[in-house]
């Protein structure tokens, strides 16, 4: 079977997990949430201009990620192989958040091999960077956001729950690194020397250049979805409020960390339920307000996600077929 063919066929394969991950994801989300009649007359009656700057400040948390995936890529390989192919490959690999843990959008180290040339021992720290990242802004933000409300119940069921999450997780990181010093040869699966070349990789998300960087990006990131939210909630009937901003971000961070530890394909189900019940408990929310808000916000930000990654699918296919055409005339030139 010939390079193309396996690429077609990895087309193929992404484009039925993404289809298969989002009905699921909604089979989820429907179940959860149960009856959403309530929310359904909210959502009828929308806001259009809330509506309109929320779908612009998602597409804005959007390019804040791929900016910073793009400038951590050109730290840990020092070569990106130009912005347009670093959005190409970040765009088409996040489709696979419809992952459990979202493992798949290990995808986008694929592409930026296929793409850019960039090894996955380089630009798959840079994932993991992010995700780690992801978490403690999300755990800064959960707890600052709480702690501005007063909900100290919440917060201290958040902060042991996240206790214990790590002390498994130091206890898994143990045995991995005792298993990989023991490991001789090759290893499982080519594992060791897969970690020995990466290490350099992540040593350089570990300085202070990558460390701030991965901040800084990520806090804007999760700081523009909580504004998603915020407007998502004043497009279903809340006033525009200090309050109302106060209560998505109390709420917000805290469900999304839920959802993300949760490992579910895109939090689906735990983050919704999440924000539904906290904005009632927490923010004295309607309930068919806050589960209106809810799916509207999310709605917003994985459509985002899904919509420009579709939209980019195609597109690794044409630039791997231009770049063999360059190659044949190069070669046939020489």
């Amino acid at each position: 079977m010939t390079v193309n063919a396996y690429s077609q066929r990895g087309h193929r394969l992404l484009r039925l997990t993404t289809v298969v991950g989002i009905i699921v994801s909604a089979i989820a989300l429907i179940v959860v949430l149960g009856d959403l009649d309530g929310a359904g007359s909210k959502l009828a009656d929308v806001r259009w201009t809330p509506l309109t700057v929320m779908i612009l400040v998602a597409i804005a948390s959007y390019s804040v990620r791929f900016a910073r995936w793009h400038r951590l890529l050109s730290i840990a390989a020092d070569v990106t192989g130009g912005r347009w192919r670093s959005f190409v490959a970040f765009a088409t690999g996040g489709l696979l958040i419809f992952t459990p843990g979202r493992v798949g959008e290990a995808a986008k180290s694929v592409y930026a091999r296929e793409l850019s040339g960039i090894p996955m021992s380089s630009s798959l720290p840079v994932i993991l960077a992010e995700r780690i990242n992801d978490v403690a802004v999300m755990l800064l933000l959960a707890v600052v956001g709480l702690l501005l409300f007063g909900a100290t119940g919440e917060l201290s069921a958040l902060l042991m729950g996240l206790a214990a999450l790590v002390a498994v997780a130091l206890g898994l990181f143990v045995l991995f690194r005792l298993v990989i010093k023991n490991v001789s040869g090759p290893g499982p699966f080519g594992i060791y020397q897969f970690v020995s070349r990466s290490r350099s990789s992540v040593v350089s998300m570990l300085g202070r250049r990558a460390l701030t960087e991965n901040v800084i990006f990520g806090l804007i990131a999760w700081l523009l979805e909580v504004v998603v939210f915020y407007l998502a909630m004043v497009a279903v009937g809340e006033p525009w409020s200090v309050e109302s901003a106060l209560i998505a971000l109390a709420i917000y961070p805290a469900a999304s960390l839920a959802g993300a530890l949760s490992m579910l394909p895109a939090g689906i189900g735990v983050t919704e339920g999440g924000l539904a019940g906290l904005a009632v408990a927490i923010g004295g929310i309607d309930g068919d307000v806050a589960l209106a808000a809810t799916v509207l916000a999310r709605a917003v930000i994985l459509g985002t996600v899904v919509l420009i990654g579709l939209t980019m699918l195609p597109v690794p296919s044409r630039l791997q077929r231009s770049t063999r055409l360059v190659d044949q005339a190069s070669t046939r030139q020489s």
